[in-house]
């Protein structure tokens, strides 16, 4: 309808740097959600901060927290807290982000959803063991599937490649200790197990597990 479709152009024209467009596009989204859709809400803020409106800016961010505060539905609260976390670590970086995840996960600590996104923000700044541990708590809430091994496997491979300054895999496997190599090859192996088809992988498992 007229208020996604706004919403999602107005996210775009944010991502162009079209901010006086990315504010009508918001405002028609805004509009048809009988002002109640809080995304829209951001994307408005996102555009008049960029543009150095920081009032407008800020009036939508306390109709933002508004809204939230409203929402009886405490796990929707949460999503919305999570939303704006993702916002958050795009526009200002991990502490803003981190204290709205933190409010996500007061309100719904079972969504494993929210400590994988947590992990992505602490690998995207380099705090790989931090991720790995946000990894295993979404583990630990149920999400033991093929997707969270891959992630695990492929920032495992990513920390390696920046730690011995080598992508070669025959170079990494005579410089990894066996510490290092049995956490991999424990992920990866969870990874083959749940079906994951991926060359470079079974290439790594070949060399560098046994």
């Amino acid at each position: 309808g007229k208020e996604q479709g706004n919403l999602g152009k107005a996210i775009a024209l944010n991502g162009l740097g079209e901010f006086e467009e990315a504010i009508q596009a918001a405002n028609v989204a805004i509009k048809f959600s009988k002002n109640k859709n809080v995304m829209a809400y951001y994307a408005r803020s996102y555009a008049n901060r960029n543009l150095n409106n920081e009032s407008a800016a800020r009036e939508d961010l306390i109709k933002i927290t508004q809204l939230a505060e409203k929402n009886r539905d405490k796990k929707a609260r949460a999503t919305i807290h999570a939303q704006l976390a993702q916002l958050d670590f795009q526009l200002n970086g991990m502490s803003a982000a981190d204290s709205n995840l933190t409010k996500a996960i007061e309100l719904d600590g079972s969504n494993p959803a929210f400590f994988v996104q947590r992990g992505d923000m602490q690998a995207k700044v380099g705090n790989y063991a931090e991720a790995q541990y946000q990894y295993d708590q979404a583990i630990s809430l149920g999400k033991n599937d093929l997707e969270i091994y891959q992630i695990k496997t492929q920032l495992r491979i990513k920390e390696m490649n920046e730690k011995y300054r080598t992508d070669n895999i025959k170079a990494l496997s005579e410089k990894m200790s066996s510490a290092e190599k049995k956490v991999l090859c424990t992920d990866l192996q969870q990874a083959l197990n749940l079906g994951l088809r991926n060359m470079e992988f079974d290439l790594l498992g070949t060399m560098i597990c046994d």
